[in-house]
């Protein structure tokens, strides 16, 4: 269905010189491609030249969908205690998964 904030500017391929070619060329927000059982995108080259693009890979039958991200993120966590420590870190990958 068509999205009126939305413009679609190429189909290339998940991965090879074709599709850093159309990146480089258009500067998309979001590349969305579809992934194939036991292959991953080229998305170490990819986020290497474009590190805020979002990657949504959607199966052939389009029942898994795999969203990357580039991201860097400071948080300052308190450190009162080792156990204290943990707890951020468990909360911090809450946070990163879930986006919560």
């Amino acid at each position: 269905a068509r999205q009126p904030d939305m413009e679609v500017i190429a189909a290339p391929q998940c991965s090879g010189v074709q599709l850093l070619l159309v990146l480089r060329r258009t500067e998309p927000d979001v590349l969305v491609c579809q992934s194939r059982p036991g292959q991953v995108p080229a998305l170490a080259q990819v986020f290497s030249e474009h590190p805020h693009l979002t990657v949504l890979a959607i199966s052939a039958d389009g029942r898994e969908i795999m969203l990357h991200r580039l991201r860097m993120d400071s948080v300052s966590l308190s450190a009162e205690s080792l156990q204290s420590v943990a707890d951020e870190m468990r909360k911090a990958s809450r946070i990163d998964a879930f986006g919560a």
